[in-house]
């Protein structure tokens, strides 16, 4: 019986290791925290437009290891919330996307 008890010990402990490492460790991030570890990581400058600073933005954000790829889903994040990233010289801007009215005319 006690051999029983070490394979399933063994087996509980592997497949626990097997799913907890599967599962990616998310954190909720406000935009200013999320911008900050992006341009930290990938040692760039960032600068948000006072617009977003009185908006409550915030992402779910799983832990990222490679800066390349943070900078990455970053892009994607902020591209989901109607933002938009440029690049100015040496450093980006972070700022709301213009929405533009498109009239429609019709001339017989």
């Amino acid at each position: 019986m006690n051999k029983l008890m070490q394979i399933i010990f063994f087996l509980l402990v592997v497949t626990s290791n097997v799913f907890s490492s599967s599962i990616p460790d998310y954190r909720h991030l406000t935009l200013d925290e999320f911008v900050s570890r992006v341009a930290q990581s990938n040692n760039i400058n960032i600068f948000i437009d006072e617009d977003l600073t009185k908006e409550k933005i915030s992402f779910y954000v799983p832990s990222i290891k490679t800066p390349k790829i943070l900078f990455q889903a970053f892009k994607i994040a902020i591209e989901k919330k109607d933002l938009r990233l440029q690049k100015k010289n040496n450093f980006y801007y972070l700022s709301k996307k213009q929405e533009y009215k498109i009239n429609n005319y019709l001339f017989k």
